[in-house]
């Protein structure tokens, strides 16, 4: 099973490539059709909490160089 953040990750993408007009509305179809555990289910919050928390700890996005160019 994916990590959250991964989900979220995966669902950006396939915003990038047009399926989708918003990440919200990306997330909304994962959170409907991506089978999850039925103790917590998933939701588009929680998606969205978890892509941003994963961007914070550098697990997604551009990595910052330490040496300005």
């Amino acid at each position: 099973m994916d990590t959250l953040w991964s989900i979220a990750y995966k669902m950006r993408f396939r915003k990038e490539q047009g399926q989708f007009k918003t990440y919200r509305d990306a997330y909304r179809w994962a959170a409907i059709n991506i089978p999850s555990s039925k103790v917590q289910p998933l939701t588009f919050q929680k998606l969205e909490k978890e892509y941003h928390k994963a961007k914070s700890e550098g697990k997604v996005g551009i990595k910052k160089s330490p040496f300005p160019l």
